[in-house]
């Protein structure tokens, strides 16, 4: 009976499917982002998820893309409702470690959190697979040399915060009225030129 009871449970472990969502750690701001959907485990022949990519400035647009390597599977959405169906008029089964989808987004003005809020697995004869997600990913700006206070963002503050350091120092080479003018060139918009 314990032996009959094992065999279920490692066997309803191995049928298990994991969605991995993988995304670059950092973007600048304007550019496009691409992460990748990957299954992995239990005998995946159908997929059903659904994503947000949220920011600071609320919900960004979403492009989806179906890997060519997944012959003979059609992937369907209706952007701007999230969900996504993975499925084919065959039941080969999604070998694991498979890319399933990838997204594309704009990289906005803050970080990009972006999240699988569901997940829904099938085998080949219908029924259910049980499925579980990563957690949150997020893409984060890459810092600039002018960011001075470390917040992600080159603004007013940062101005302050090097004229604060100047101020509080004896004269230095490598922090003076240059360097404020290139901290304020950047909150103005020009790159940063600080060295």
């Amino acid at each position: 009976m314990k032996l009959l009871i094992l065999s279920l449970i490692s066997a309803s472990l191995w049928a298990q499917t994991n969605y991995v969502l993988s995304c670059p750690s950092t973007a600048a701001a304007g550019t496009q982002v691409s992460c990748t959907i990957i299954a992995t485990g239990g005998s995946l022949v159908a997929a059903q998820f659904s994503t947000t990519v949220t920011s600071g400035s609320g919900a960004t647009q979403v492009a989806w893309n179906i890997a060519t390597a997944l012959t003979n599977k059609t992937v369907w959405t209706a952007l701007p409702n999230p969900i996504v169906l993975l499925y084919g008029a065959n039941q080969a089964v999604i070998p694991t470690g498979a890319i399933i989808s990838t997204l594309s987004f704009t990289m906005p003005s803050a970080n990009a959190n972006i999240t699988i809020n569901s997940c829904y697995a099938s085998d080949a004869g219908g029924g259910s697979i049980p499925c579980t997600t990563n957690p949150t990913q997020v893409v984060g700006l890459p810092l600039s040399k002018c960011d001075i206070d470390g917040d992600g963002a080159t603004t007013q503050a940062d101005v302050n915060a090097m004229r604060l350091q100047i101020q509080s120092g004896p004269p230095n080479p490598n922090k003076n009225v240059t360097h404020l003018q290139q901290v304020q060139n950047a909150v103005l918009g020009m790159p940063c030129t600080l060295p």
